[in-house]
């Protein structure tokens, strides 16, 4: 199970959306904060020249709309970089992969230390397994995602948003030739003739 896993899990690079939603607040946020901080400046400087009322009322409103584009700013970078502490998909199906020959090493301390450390990132990779009545099992990977394997742990089938792919893509995801995968894929699209 753990040869297939890594290629199903890793899933696309680069940040999560989540992440990229954030650093588009975060950036507006900066962006918007510098101009009402220009904005404050050009008040203090009318300020200075002449005292007004109706000055100092804005002068107000800009230092609490600063004072609180602060605070997001904050939160949302600290959001952000929670979620950049955590390992991603790829990235556990790396460590998986480095680990796996160190499951049948003959030390069984190295063993139980390398099957600690694959369960470990299996929990973090699949987010659920269901049991099936005929021996097989389906690993559900992420949001659409999931692998049906035997009972020896050969993967048997792959749900993808709903869809099922069949065996031909499966080969060409499994044996990495992306280009057969596609030819495929593309092929399926085609109008019966």
């Amino acid at each position: 199970m753990l040869d297939y896993l890594a290629v199903f899990a890793a899933g696309p690079n680069g940040p999560s959306p989540e992440i990229q939603r954030l650093n588009e607040r975060i950036a507006e946020n900066v962006r918007v904060r510098e101009a009402k901080t220009n904005q404050l400046n050009s008040l203090i400087d009318a300020l200075a020249d002449g005292d007004s009322r109706a000055v100092m009322q804005r002068v107000l409103l800009l230092e609490g709309a600063i004072d609180q584009l602060d605070a997001d700013l904050a939160q949302d970078t600290q959001q952000r970089d929670i979620l950049l502490s955590t390992p991603d998909r790829a990235d556990e199906a790396e460590d998986v992969e480095r680990i796996r020959e160190e499951i049948n090493d003959p030390d069984p301390d190295i063993r139980h230390y390398a099957r600690s450390r694959i369960n470990m990132a299996l929990r973090r990779l699949i987010d659920r397994i269901d049991l099936n009545s005929d021996s097989t099992f389906r690993a559900v990977i992420n949001d659409g995602m999931s692998v049906t394997f035997d009972k020896d742990g050969k993967p048997i089938g792959v749900t993808a948003n709903g869809k099922h792919i069949n065996e031909k893509v499966l080969d060409g995801l499994l044996s990495h030739d992306y280009d057969a995968m596609a030819s495929e894929l593309i092929a399926q699209m085609q109008p019966a003739s």
